[in-house]
C-alpha cells in the first residue's frame, strides 16, 4: 500500500533527511563518491508494509536505489539510528523474507546478480552466496585472490594480488573479515548535508537550498551503520560492467553487498550494489508479495493482510497491496493457537487457479473500510469459510447486520465439531 497521500509523514522526512544528509553533496555535484542511498534526494517509493510487531502490523519504509530506509524502534528524530538500513541481503540470500521480529517466510534464494549489469551472466547470484555463508574466514592480513563464479565454484587466481586488497580481521561477530578497501570506505568522512537549523559551526550553506548546510564529517555513525556485519567473505568475479568484463571485488553483509571496480574513477571505485531496486523486484514482482503469490502474508486482528499478485486484476494494481478488515468477524493473531494454521488455510484457499475475490461493503477498495469477501470459484464467503472452520470468531462489537445470522450459525457449526480454537486451542 503506497504511504503518506495526505501529504509527508514523520517517517518519510526522517528519509529524506538521512539520504540528504550522505547523498545531497553527490546530487549537486560538490562531492565525487558513491551513493550510500541514491540520487534525487529520496526513495524512490514509500510502502507501508505488513509487519507484525510494528503498531497496527505496519510500518513505513522507502526504497532507494541502494537500500530499504525503516525506522528504528524507540528513537526519535535526534538519534542518528532513527533511520536504519533493512537486513535486505540476509534475506535474498537466505530466502527468509523477514515479516516480523520472529515471523518469517522461507522462500528460495533471490537468483538474482548481485552486481554488474541487469542482464549480466558470469557474477554470481545472491541464491549462489548461500552456501559460502559458513566458510572460513580468510586469514586476517592476506592478500584477497579468491574467486567465484554464477556456479558457485570457488577458485583462487594469483595475479588479483597487484590489486594489493587485503582481508581485514575487524571483531565482527559473524566471524567473517572485511576487505581493506571496504572497510576504509566503512570509516570514511566526506561533505555532509544537515538542516540549517542543527548544523554544525563550521561549513558553508547548501547554494541551492536556505534551509541546508555543508560541513564535513564522517559518513556514517557507526562502520556497521549502513552494511550491518559482513556474513561473507569477499571473492572476485567476473561480472558484465556496461557491457564490458570486468574484475568486481564482492563482499555482502547483513544490510547491503559492496563492490570494489579497481577500473572505475576514484571516488567510484567501492560503490554499494543497487539492492534496494533488486530487493523490491524480488519481493513485489518475483514473490509476488506473499506466500502464495495470490494469497496472504498474516493475519493480524480484524484483518487479513492482500497480497496483490495474482489478484491484481480483481482488486487494484500489482504494485498495490491491500488490508482487508473483514465485517462482523475477528480473525487470530500471529502466536494465538492455531494462527499458523488459519494462515496456512487462507492461502491454500485463496491459491487456487481462476480463484478471485469478489469485494463487497467498504465502498471502494481501501485499506481501512470493513469487506466481505466471496470467492468466485466456490461462492463462499470468506469471512463465513474462516469462522466455521474454527480460524475466526464472530465479532458482537462489530456486528454485520445483514450476514450476522450466517456468521453466528458458522460459529456454532465450529463450537460442535471442535474446530480450531474451539479444539485443543486453551
Amino acid at each position: 500500500m503506497p504511504a503518506g497521500a495526505a501529504g509527508p509523514t514523520a517517517s518519510e522526512i526522517a528519509f529524506w533527511t538521512e539520504q540528504g544528509r550522505v547523498d545531497r553533496a553527490v546530487d549537486e555535484g560538490l562531492a565525487s563518491r558513491s551513493w550510500v542511498w541514491g540520487p534525487n534526494g529520496q526513495p524512490r517509493t514509500t510502502w507501508s508494509e505488513p509487519y507484525a510487531d510494528a503498531p497496527g502490523g505496519w510500518r513505513v519504509v522507502g526504497y532507494t536505489d541502494k537500500g530499504r530506509m525503516e525506522i528504528t524502534p524507540g528513537t526519535d528524530a535526534s538519534s542518528p539510528w532513527h533511520v536504519e538500513s533493512g537486513l535486505l541481503a540476509e534475506e535474498m540470500i537466505t530466502g527468509h523474507l523477514q515479516l516480523g521480529d520472529t515471523l518469517f517466510q522461507d522462500f528460495p534464494p533471490a537468483a538474482i546478480g548481485v552486481a554488474g549489469d541487469p542482464d549480466d551472466t558470469s557474477g554470481p547470484t545472491y541464491a549462489t552466496l548461500e552456501p559460502l555463508l559458513s566458510y572460513r574466514p580468510i586469514p586476517s592480513g592476506w592478500t584477497i585472490i579468491q574467486t567465484i563464479d554464477r556456479a558457485g565454484t570457488v577458485a583462487v587466481d594469483p595475479s588479483l594480488a597487484r590489486y594489493g586488497v587485503t582481508a581485514r580481521d575487524v571483531g565482527a561477530p559473524t566471524h567473517h573479515t572485511v576487505a581493506s578497501v571496504f572497510w576504509d570506505f566503512m570509516n570514511s568522512s566526506g561533505l555532509l548535508w544537515y538542516p540549517t537549523a542543527d548544523h554544525p559551526a563550521a561549513g558553508f550553506a547548501d547554494p541551492r537550498s536556505p534551509a541546508g548546510w555543508f560541513a564535513t564529517g564522517t559518513l556514517f555513525p557507526n562502520p556497521f551503520y549502513a552494511t550491518g556485519y559482513p556474513i561473507t567473505e569477499p571473492y572476485w568475479a567476473r561480472v558484465a560492467v556496461g557491457g564490458r568484463l570486468e574484475e568486481v571485488l564482492i563482499q555482502c553483509f547483513q544490510r547491503r553487498c559492496l563492490t570494489y571496480t579497481p577500473d572505475n574513477p576514484g571516488g567510484w571505485q567501492v560503490e554499494m550494489g543497487n539492492i534496494g531496486r533488486q530487493y523490491e523486484d524480488w519481493r513485489y514482482a518475483q514473490l509476488g508479495f506473499g506466500p502464495a503469490h495470490a494469497g496472504t502474508v498474516a493475519v493480524t486482528p480484524d484483518h487479513v493482510l492482500i497480497f496483490m499478485g495474482r489478484l491484481g486484476a480483481t482488486l487494484g494494481s500489482a504494485q498495490t497491496y491491500v488490508s482487508m478488515p473483514l465485517a462482523g468477524i475477528t480473525t487470530l493473531t500471529p502466536g494465538e493457537c492455531d494462527a499458523t494454521q488459519a494462515w496456512s488455510e487462507v492461502v491454500r484457499q485463496l491459491d487456487v487457479p481462476g480463484q478471485q475475490l469478489v469485494v463487497e461493503g467498504g465502498g471502494g477498495v481501501t485499506w481501512s473500510a470493513p469487506y466481505r469477501l466471496w470467492l468466485n470459484g466456490t461462492h463462499e464467503l470468506f469471512n463465513e469459510t474462516l469462522v466455521r472452520e474454527g480460524y475466526a470468531k464472530v465479532d458482537p462489537a462489530h456486528p454485520d447486520p445483514l450476514y450476522e445470522a450466517r456468521l453466528v450459525a458458522a460459529q456454532q457449526q465450529a463450537q460442535q465439531a471442535h474446530a480450531g480454537i474451539w479444539g485443543n486451542c486453551p
